[in-house]
């Protein structure tokens, strides 16, 4: 095995340079090859205050294997392809689209390379990592997939906000035959990315290793902040702003590591409670209204 690594960052610009300048510090001496897509604005229902452009100068100073910069989808333009509307708190479906897009462009240059890595890991543009496990040796196998755990979604979805697999099995999962293909699984997701992702990897027999906790291993930075947040995330937030954020977040860890912990435990609850057979829910609930009553 070689000791360099891709990593794929596609999305809106964000926080894409001190996303990079994290990796960059925990990287535990991985020689790391970039791959990134970006589009040129924002025009969904997500769009972040403090963004950053780009900096070229990393052309310089970094491998950047590949890197594109395109214009946005506008909503306009998928509208005759999905007259549903999204999912509550979902984002809107062209930007969805420009998410999946944007990584099958990645995956097909991924693709025409001859390097070989020992796996290639994606992420956000607002991510920011905490843990520098995903640097670590020894991760991957054929037919899995290292992704986040993230206790706001069901356990039978996938999170799109880390994911890290092999090079063959990372193609294949972000590959799509035609762009009609494509729009036709998410149709059938429920035109929701997380369970588009959990499907096409039930498709490909690549099971998903649940691995890294969303807000204590990394955490998706929000500015507006975002209501349902940990307080400790949106207070520090609206204090220091995003760039201390970024350059202080072990000392912001260490400080608030109790709070973020109660924060995630009715989570966890939830998820547990939503996982179980349907007749068992049924009968906590009629249990709880008895002791209600009672």
């Amino acid at each position: 095995m070689s000791d360099r690594i891709a990593v794929l960052l596609a999305g809106p610009s964000r926080y894409i340079n001190a996303t990079i300048k994290r990796i960059e510090l925990i990287k535990n001496k991985r020689l790391i090859d970039y791959y990134i897509f970006l589009w040129q604005d924002d025009l969904g229902n997500k769009r972040r205050e403090m963004e950053e452009e780009f900096n070229e100068e990393l052309l310089k100073e970094l491998s950047i294997v590949f890197y594109s910069k395109a214009t946005p989808f506008s909503e306009e333009s998928y509208s005759s392809y999905f007259t549903e509307e999204t999912e509550e708190r979902q984002s809107i479906a062209s930007n969805i689209m420009g998410m999946f897009q944007s990584m099958r462009i990645l995956a097909a240059h991924l693709d025409a390379s001859t390097t070989k890595y020992d796996y290639v890991l994606r992420l956000r543009t607002d991510c920011i990592l905490i843990s520098d496990d995903v640097f670590k040796k020894g991760f991957t196998s054929e037919n899995e997939t290292h992704v986040s755990m993230n206790y706001l979604i069901p356990y039978a979805w996938v999170s799109d906000h880390i994911m890290l697999a092999s090079k063959h099995d990372f193609i294949r999962i972000w590959s799509w035959s035609n762009s009609n293909e494509l729009y036709s699984e998410y149709k059938k997701s429920g035109m929701n990315p997380e369970k588009l992702l959990s499907r096409k990897l039930k498709k490909l027999n690549i099971k998903p290793v649940y691995k890294w906790l969303r807000y204590l291993d990394y955490q998706i930075v929000y500015f507006p902040i975002k209501i349902g947040e940990p307080p400790c995330v949106n207070d520090y937030l609206m204090k220091y702003g995003v760039e201390s954020f970024y350059r202080e977040i072990d000392e912001y860890l260490v400080l608030n590591r109790n709070s973020i912990v109660e924060h995630l435990a009715p989570q966890k609850e939830n998820q547990d409670y939503y996982a179980k057979p349907k007749i068992v829910k049924a009968y906590l609930k009629l249990n709880n209204m008895f002791n209600d009553l009672f």
